[in-house]
């Protein structure tokens, strides 16, 4: 039996911070490196559903290029059973 265990690091912001850091260094030495993120497509917006913190270091250091992404094209409730998964 397999256990995995839902890390949210809102409960650690420390290793938040340091976590973002460590990507933010990632981009500044090799680039667009990081895994794309996963958006949600809703109307004509679109949601992050994995790579807050992918975001927040594309952010940090002021990417202006595209951000590499994957479209989940499959409805709100299959994508929930999924991230679970």
């Amino acid at each position: 039996m397999i256990v995995v265990r839902m890390c949210d690091r809102a409960d650690d912001p420390v290793g938040k911070a340091r976590h973002i850091g460590v990507l933010v260094h990632s981009l500044s030495i090799s680039g667009p490196s990081l895994d794309p993120l996963l958006v949600f497509p809703a109307g004509s917006r679109y949601f992050v559903i994995e790579g807050h913190h992918r975001l927040a270091a594309y952010k940090a250091v002021k990417w202006d290029e595209p951000i590499p992404v994957e479209v989940f094209v499959e409805d709100g409730s299959k994508a929930a059973l999924k991230l679970r998964a």
